[in-house]
């Protein structure tokens, strides 16, 4: 996308922008259009109809276009960024095990080593505890 400002975004209307910003916060177009336009008397189906013309409108999709865009800049995560971040989370995960593995259950004291100091520094506890 070129070098689009605020300002310079097109108008929508009230309903379109309702619809834009419900969008942008939880990725169903239905949703968007259930939460923006009255949809009470419309099957699922209808309504699925309806916000697909309302997200190809030229102006809709360019608001929408813009805010991503921002978003993606704002937050420059890269594919391999949540590679590593997974990786991250999945160590601690098996690590917790590991440890709640290692308490003794039987009330005696629990191991000591590697695994127990970082269990202790994390202030992860047993769920016998």
């Amino acid at each position: 996308m070129s070098q689009l400002e605020y300002k310079d975004l097109p108008k929508l209307t009230p309903k379109q922008q309702k619809a834009v910003e419900h969008y942008l916060l939880n990725g169903n177009k239905s949703a968007a259009y259930r939460d923006a336009y009255k949809s009470d008397k419309l099957t699922p189906r209808m309504i699925a109809t309806a916000a697909t013309r309302v997200f190809q409108n030229a102006n809709v999709s360019l608001v929408i276009e813009y805010h991503q865009a921002k978003a993606a800049e704002k937050f420059d995560v890269t594919f391999d960024d949540q590679i590593k971040i997974l990786a991250v989370v999945q160590r601690g995960v098996a690590l917790r095990v590991l440890v709640e593995e290692g308490v003794d259950h039987s009330g005696n004291s629990p191991p000591s080593g590697p695994i127990h100091s970082a269990s202790k520094a994390l202030s992860w506890r047993s769920s016998a505890s």
